[in-house]
Parts: C-alpha cells; structure tokens; sequence
C-alpha cells in the first residue's frame, strides 16, 4: 500500500498550521488536529494517485480533481466543536486540500 513520504507530509504539516494561525488563531491545535486525520484516511489514495501522475497514467488535471475529490472525507471534527462556523472550516478545508496537492506535485518537480 504506497504511503507518502516523510517529507511530504512534513511540508503539509508545517505549512497547514500557518494556515490555521491565519485563519483562526485560536484553534490551531484543532485545525492541525483535523488536518493530520483528514490526511490518514486519504494518504493511501493520494500516494497511488501520486503514483500513477509519476508514470504518466494520469495528467496533473486528473491528480488535483482526485485529490479534491475527498473533501467530503474532512469531518473537521475538531474544530466544529470549537464552534467555528461551516464558513471559516470550509476555507480551512479548501486551503489545506491545496497545500496537499502543492506538496504532492512539488515532490515529482524536485524528486
């Protein structure tokens, strides 16, 4: 079952908490919290999409359509019960899906 890697998901990692210190500074622990299970549940899928971009069996277009695809699957448990409106989650989500796909395309361009 392919896996990102360790850097990759340090880049999210430390580049999704910029975001929530952004947009919403006190829940930052919930936001990275909500971030890191979101990224669980999505990894494997990622990697293989990740996978199949590498061997050219998909364009860039159809990773980023995939990728953006699970948002459904980020519950943002965490940050609902801080009690942030479905406004500001939904930017956060948005945000970090894209951090997602930066990070996952910028390991093919250097690696």
């Amino acid at each position: 079952m392919p896996t990102l890697s360790n850097d990759i998901k340090s880049k999210i990692a430390q580049q999704a908490a910029t975001l929530a210190e952004t947009l919403f500074s006190g829940f930052v622990n919930q936001a990275v919290q909500d971030g890191n299970t979101f990224l669980q549940q999505t990894e494997n899928d990622i990697a293989t999409w990740l996978e199949d971009l590498k061997q050219g069996d998909i364009t860039q277009k159809n990773f980023e359509s995939l990728v953006r695809g699970e948002k459904d699957l980020a519950e943002m448990q965490a940050l609902k019960q801080a009690g942030l409106g479905q406004v500001a989650i939904d930017t956060f989500v948005n945000g970090f899906i894209q951090i997602v796909i930066n990070a996952a395309l910028g390991a093919i361009h250097i690696g």
